[in-house]
């Protein structure tokens, strides 16, 4: 059995590695295999039995989407794996009308309907609202009208036969027709002195303010060590309001919204003891 030699480097009497980092060179006697185990040349860092491992075709970084030498290559990281022709997603196409199902609007006559074909509301202005009370007051009217305490003290303005029949039961009630900086018409209800003058401080205060500063930008603030109203004015003069042109006919609309002209009203009933 033929044996292949090892030729020592130069210079030196050890034929094992080099401990200095430069890896050992084995040259091989004979230009053919005689059957004798080859031995694989040592990598620095790797075993001289480990192999490297054979390179593919694709690229194997992780941060390069495409694989080398394939631009059309799909993107990596995938986890179906599929392109899109083996997904085969059908996507639906609209080939619905528009114009055939869409409801026409006129949002000139909606704008009209926020001022002038709805009913305002008979409501308090609350603190923080800006408001302007009409500055006409043949505008203001009073009307008598009773309070119904199971639906947040909502006003219903009554009949002269209601009236008669609830003697003690309701208010004679001014309603001020006022507007708010987004042009919303409302009327405040301010309860005036009874037939002996009577009238809590809220009202009293509420009614002075408001006959005070006819067709002015205003705040009535709630004051509780004063059991009252207090005034409060802008920093900046704000631009005065647009009023509708009938606001007599929108106060007849609101007053009709909460009218109570007969005995059978279930609020009627339920204080006469009849509900």
């Amino acid at each position: 059995m033929t044996m292949n030699t090892m030729i020592a480097p130069a210079g030196g009497d050890d034929s094992r590695h080099d401990h200095g980092g430069e890896a050992d060179h084995h040259q091989h006697v004979g230009g053919k295999n005689d059957g004798a185990e080859l031995t694989a040349p040592s990598v620095q860092g790797r075993p001289a039995d480990e192999t490297e491992p054979a390179s593919t075709d694709k690229n194997t970084d992780p941060d390069d989407p495409v694989d080398a030498g394939d631009s059309e290559s799909p993107k990596r990281g995938r986890e179906d794996g599929l392109d899109g022709e083996q997904l085969n997603i059908h996507v639906p196409t609209c080939d619905v009308d528009l114009d055939s199902i869409a409801i026409d609007q006129d949002f000139a006559a909606m704008t009209a309907v926020k001022t002038g074909s709805s009913a305002p509301p008979i409501r308090k202005s609350g603190n923080q609202l800006w408001f302007c009370s009409h500055p006409d007051q043949k505008l203001w009217r009073s009307f008598p009208t009773i309070k119904d305490e199971s639906d947040s003290d909502a006003v219903h303005v009554i009949g002269r036969s209601v009236a008669e029949e609830l003697q003690g039961e309701w208010n004679t009630t001014l309603l001020v027709p006022c507007i708010t900086l987004q042009q919303e018409v409302f009327f405040l209800p301010i309860k005036l002195p009874d037939s002996e003058g009577r009238i809590d401080s809220w009202n009293q205060s509420r009614l002075e303010l408001v006959v005070a500063n006819p067709g002015m930008w205003v705040r009535h603030r709630s004051n509780q060590f004063i059991q009252g109203y207090e005034k409060m004015t802008p920093l900046k003069q704000l631009p005065p309001p647009t009023w509708p042109d009938d606001v007599l006919g929108l106060l007849k609309k609101s007053v009709s919204k909460v009218y109570v002209g007969d005995l059978n009203h279930p609020l009627i009933k339920r204080l006469l003891g009849e509900a």
